[in-house]
């Protein structure tokens, strides 16, 4: 076992730059600062996703970028409950209804997986989404 974990391990490192690409382009991911609730990384696929085409054009911006007006309260509220206990779980585990928000202020449901983990001695969250199609939200709801 050990010496099949050390193999992949040379396998990963020897082609990491191939497993960055694919990461960029299999998933939209928008990685944040817990701290500051800053938009830290994120995918070509999320960039996408919210309407964004310059490539980094949203890093650093406050996470409360993608996320409509009128739920910036509650998500805020909701960020300093999850830094309180950060783990994996899907957001919106009480049914709510999860919306993102495009850069032409469009609104568009979306499912969020969160993800969280200490790196470089600072906490931060990931957050994994998927575009919901208008026939899923209803069922949702």
């Amino acid at each position: 076992m050990k010496e099949l974990l050390t193999e992949l391990e040379v396998f990963a490192a020897s082609d990491e730059k191939a497993i960055q690409d694919y990461v960029q382009t299999a998933r939209a991911v928008v990685v944040v600062d817990l701290a500051t609730h800053r938009i830290i990384y994120i995918t070509r696929v999320a960039e996408q996703l919210f309407g964004y085409h310059m490539h980094n054009e949203l890093r650093g911006l406050p996470l409360n970028t993608l996320i409509p007006e009128s739920k910036h309260g509650a998500h805020t509220g909701h960020l300093k409950e999850y830094d309180k206990n950060p783990h994996s779980r899907p957001m919106g585990e009480t049914h709510m209804k999860l919306v993102g928000k495009r850069r032409n202020g469009s609104e568009f449901p979306v499912e969020i997986h969160l993800e969280s983990m200490v790196l470089r001695g600072h906490r931060i969250g990931i957050a994994i989404i998927s575009a919901m199609d208008k026939k899923q939200a209803n069922h949702e709801e």
